[in-house]
């Protein structure tokens, strides 16, 4: 017999961050009945109940989100429910493909850290220990629907540990598609420049660390690619990664233990503390003290960030000094992040590599920010940032799916479709080939992944970028690289139906007349702009 119950629909970052189990659990405390699930928008609950304890409901769920989550609309409904529901249940995802945000990686949370260090637990010291809260997602996925057939974990059967784990949703790991454990381990090898495995697991860190104490080079496979690293209080190792690197004097980014570490390195306050420990764990740069000169040559700065997995952690039980963690890529290039890439362009660099058996299918580089007064401003947005997804219905609503291609220097691309927008991880510099075929795998991998083609192209007005050239059978909309630096600011400061005074300070760019401008000053809104004055 039918009767009355309540209806929740939430559209955000909800699927694949433990929100289920969360609302699960939520309702359990609650003793409501009814279901969860996720369909091609976001999630659904239902619930038998009356409006007070919906609305009681709707305001905990608001109060506890899980920690990845983020809800950009909440709508609850009354609803005629065809029969009594006798309990609450996580049921079948509906049409969950096209939609599905891919989430960006991100750093081990406290749990899991908590975990790793713990005797009595069954993954103490295990670098690849995660749950539903951290680790990776963008590097490993495949393609949609998020789940562990469609990533680099389905060659991993898992044990019945693990799997008991994975099946209950009252644990963090329920449906924690990396997981696994030492039974059913994803396996660390140190190798020779020849391929040789010279050991495997914790004796390949034991190993490590007596390689790195003589000053050696080593690859070191990591989230979305591999580090360069080596002992970064070795003045002549790190002369000689800036020489076989060919890296004269750009700064090289150091990764420590814990924030105990960061200090004996650099200044800093509160908030480049919490920002060092947050579930980002991005570089940040900070004012130095008390580092070699060749660290950073010519600047009081210097770019820290936090270990963010496992494997560090496992590394920093052997190795108790701080490290140099530079990308391992060649100058220009895009990180490498598969074996028989790193032999053939960077054999020359290091002295061995530390490889695992888990493939990375999407590469990311680390983010790197900085406090700006009491903010924090981005220099570079990839891991634990990007990809990245607004939602724009709020602001407004269009119909067509449109690629803006990003600027030819530090490039990162965005996609409109579904009134949201869609931002890549860091790209890199797009003169170089390799940076573009990066730029078009990730594109396809996104098309592919949401079954989506475009109407419109957004590309720079210059008309010597080669990119822009591949895309000439779209309708093409060119934009000055000023005014699009003027319209960014707007938009992040919402700012849609004014005029403003617009001061564009960013190296050069294609004018309006055909040639290089400046430094520029606006009166410019979203729709248009006018150049009153410039440098």
């Amino acid at each position: 017999m039918s009767h009355f119950g309540y209806e929740i629909c939430i559209k955000g970052l909800v699927q694949g961050v433990g929100f289920r189990p969360f609302v699960y659990n939520l309702a359990k405390s609650l003793n409501l009945n009814g279901e969860v699930f996720n369909n091609s928008l976001g999630v659904v609950i239902k619930l038998d109940c009356d409006e007070i304890l919906a609305n009681k409901f709707k305001n905990k769920l608001l109060k506890n989100l899980p920690k990845l989550a983020r809800i950009d609309d909440l709508q609850i409904s009354k609803i005629t429910l065809e029969q009594k529901y006798k309990n609450f249940n996580i049921t079948q995802s509906l049409n969950t493909k096209k939609f599905s945000p891919i989430l960006s990686d991100f750093a081990l949370c406290e749990d899991c850290t908590k975990e790793f260090y713990d005797k009595t637990n069954p993954r103490y010291k295990y670098p690849f220990i995660t749950c539903v809260n951290c680790g990776p997602r963008f590097s490993i996925i495949k393609k949609l629907p998020y789940d562990r057939i469609n990533t680099s974990m389905d060659k991993f059967k898992m044990c019945a540990f693990c799997q008991s784990e994975y099946e209950d949703p009252c644990n963090r790991r329920f449906h924690a598609q990396p997981l696994s454990c030492p039974n059913c381990k994803i396996t660390f090898f140190l190798k020779d420049k020849n391929k040789n495995i010279l050991a495997k697991d914790e004796q390949a860190f034991i190993e490590l660390t007596k390689i790195l104490k003589e000053g050696k080079i080593i690859a070191f496979k990591g989230m979305g690619g591999f580090h360069l690293i080596c002992d970064s209080t070795n003045e002549n190792a790190i002369s000689e990664l800036r020489l076989r690197k060919n890296r004269a004097k750009k700064p090289f980014a150091i990764m420590v233990k814990n924030l105990q570490m960061a200090k004996t390195l650099a200044h800093i306050n509160e908030d480049e503390a919490k920002l060092l420990q947050s579930n980002l764990k991005p570089i940040v740069i900070l004012k130095s003290k008390n580092i070699l000169e060749n660290l950073a040559p010519d600047t009081d700065k210097i770019g820290i960030m936090l270990a963010y997995m496992g494997s560090h952690l496992l590394l920093f039980e052997y190795f108790d000094k701080p490290i140099i963690a530079t990308s391992a890529n060649l100058s220009s290039q895009s990180i490498i992040y598969e074996e028989a890439k790193l032999l053939e362009k960077l054999g020359n660099v290091f002295d061995f590599y530390m490889d695992y058996d888990r493939d990375i299918v999407n590469s990311s580089d680390d983010s790197i920010a900085q406090i700006v007064g009491k903010k924090t401003m981005f220099l570079r947005t990839s891991r634990g940032v990007n990809p990245r997804y607004i939602n724009t219905k709020i602001f407004f609503n269009f119909d067509q799916n449109i690629l803006a291609l990003g600027s030819e220097l530090k490039n990162e691309f965005a996609c409109f479709f579904q009134n949201q927008i869609f931002i890549s991880p860091y790209i890199g510099d797009m003169k170089d080939l390799d940076i573009q075929e990066r730029f078009f795998k990730i594109l396809h991998f996104f098309k592919k992944s949401y079954d989506v083609e475009f109407d419109q192209i957004l590309s720079d007005k210059h008309p010597h970028f080669t990119y822009v050239k591949e895309f000439k059978n779209y309708k093409n909309y060119a934009i000055s690289h000023h005014y699009a630096h003027a319209c960014a600011c707007l938009f992040e400061h919402r700012i849609f139906n004014k005029d403003v005074l617009a001061f564009v300070f960013d190296g050069t760019g294609y004018g309006d007349d055909g040639k290089i401008w400046g430094g520029e000053i606006f009166k410019a809104n979203l729709k248009n702009y006018q150049r009153i004055a410039h440098f």
